[in-house]
Order: C-alpha cells, then sequence, then structure tokens
C-alpha cells in the first residue's frame, strides 16, 4: 500500500496547487502530504499483517507475544515510513507559505500519524479469521514470492475505508484549522495570527494521534493473543 503515497502524494500537489487561485502551493499541502502517507504506511503494514503472516501463522502465534508482534510490526512500519513522511512533508513546507514552527508540528503530526494509521489498521487487520484467507490467483511481478493469500468481497474495502476513516477523524482539528472560516474568526477572537491557531490544531491532531495509537495498540495486542485456529 506504499504504492498509494506515491500515487496520491504527487496528484494531490497537483490537484492544490490547480485550484490556488494564486498557483503557489497550498498553506495545506504539507499537512495532506503527511496524512497520505501515513495513510499509506499504515494500509501497507498493518492492514495485511495476517495476510503476509498467513502461511506462518500457526506457529507465529504460539512462538511470539502479542506484544512482541505489534510492536515489531510498527517499528518496522515507522522505520520506512516516518522518514519518508517527514522528508515529503519538509521538502513541500519548505516552498508553501508556513511558517517553520508549523512545519515542524505538521512533520511531528505526520510521523505521529503514520504510527498511529499502523496500529488501527493492524488491530483492524487482525479481526478477521483465519478461514475467511484464500489463496489468490496473482503474481507479484520481479518477486520470488509464488503464493500470495488475501480476503475476497467486500470486507478488505471496508477495513481500509474504516482505517482511513479514524486517521481522518484524528486529523480533523488540524485540517479544519486551514480552512479560513474557522482559523480566521478564532484568530480576531484571541488576537493571534491564523499561524498560530494552525499551529495549536496542530498539537490537539498530534495528541489524539498518541491517544489512539496507544488505544489501538493495546486492542491489537489483545486480537493477536486470542486468536483463534480452526
Amino acid at each position: 500500500m506504499m504504492i498509494v503515497a506515491l500515487v496520491l502524494v504527487p496528484g494531490s500537489i497537483v490537484g492544490l496547487i490547480a485550484l490556488s487561485p494564486t498557483g503557489r502551493t497550498p498553506a495545506a499541502t504539507p499537512l495532506l502530504i503527511a496524512f497520505t502517507c501515513a495513510a499509506g504506511v499504515g494500509l501497507g503494514f498493518g492492514d495485511y499483517i495476517l495476510a503476509a503472516e498467513y502461511p506462518s501463522l500457526p506457529m507465529t502465534l504460539t512462538s511470539v507475544s502479542g506484544e512482541a508482534f505489534v510492536r515489531g510490526t510498527m517499528l518496522a512500519g515507522l522505520a520506512v515510513g516516518a522518514p519518508v513522511t517527514a522528508l515529503l512533508t519538509v521538502a513541500v513546507g519548505v516552498v508553501s507559505p508556513v511558517g517553520m514552527l508549523e512545519l515542524f508540528l505538521v512533520t511531528i503530526a505526520g510521523v505521529l500519524l503514520c504510527g498511529c494509521s499502523i496500529a488501527v489498521a493492524t488491530a483492524l487487520g487482525l479481526r478477521f479469521a483465519y478461514t475467511e484467507f484464500l489463496l489468490l490467483p496473482v503474481k507479484i511481478p520481479l518477486s520470488s514470492v509464488r503464493r500470495v493469500f488475501g480476503r475476497m468481497g467486500k470486507a478488505p474495502f471496508l477495513s481500509i475505508g474504516r482505517a482511513i476513516g479514524v486517521v481522518g477523524l484524528v486529523s480533523l482539528p488540524a485540517f479544519f484549522s486551514y480552512l479560513s472560516a474557522v482559523s480566521t474568526p478564532i484568530a480576531t477572537t484571541l488576537g493571534v495570527p491564523p499561524g498560530i491557531v494552525r499551529s495549536g490544531a496542530l498539537v490537539v491532531t498530534s495528541l489524539l494521534a498518541i491517544g489512539v495509537s496507544i488505544s489501538a495498540y493495546r486492542r491489537a495486542v489483545t486480537r493477536f493473543n486470542e486468536y483463534q485456529l480452526p
């Protein structure tokens, strides 16, 4: 699912610039980049965790604890996703109108959203029963993998939608702060620049990401420890 980020990120940038009246990078672009990368990383490392482990799942369940399994999944995802998210966010941020403090907070929020996305996707991915997975008739180009397991029907897409939806809800305070109809009245009332309002919203989103990550992590550990084979 990292391909999601690789495809949507450039498209999002082009689309936002095209929609901007000035033709410049809108202030919300770094946040959109961070969110898109985080969602792609979460789906890539969390949602298909059982499918990836399916051939050796019986041995994995008896030899690894839930904490070790989920922690390993999150660390692997963050090792790949956090640097990519941070670099892309900063690269776009330096050509956007956001200040240094705001760009720093967007980058931190993006990294935290990566962890949140992985934890949520892993917790959701561990809901599926062992018998729901089938051997798929697909081949991966330039890969030695010969057997690919997955779920059929609408369930996989619903799981993806739920994962993205949760991360989207966590990101709402930050996204809303980039709407002038929201940030301007608040900034006027408080007597501060709109950038300060956006920075505060980014802190709120970061705190929400931490809270949801902890909750999803615990749920994923419990589901792994209680997972039943037929």
